[in-house]
């Protein structure tokens, strides 16, 4: 579940970069025009490598996130 989470939270903030990327690339100068998006607004999680393994969970760990959580 939290990686799902991760995975939309980094979508919604890849749509956010590109539609920020349109709006200010208009406005560069010749050199800063052709750099990429990747390169003009950067994340934390484009330089990253990711540093955390997660062990799965068990069916009764699993029971109890859905008695916690009503699912």
């Amino acid at each position: 579940m939290q990686n799902a989470h991760t995975s939309k939270m980094k979508f919604d903030y890849e749509i956010a970069r590109f539609i920020g990327y349109l709006s200010i690339r208009p406005h560069l100068d010749k050199a800063a025009a052709t750099k990429g998006m990747h390169d003009l607004i950067k994340f934390q999680w484009d330089k990253e490598q990711p540093h955390h393994t997660y062990k799965p969970i068990t069916t009764d760990e699993f029971k109890v996130m859905r008695e916690k959580f009503k699912l």
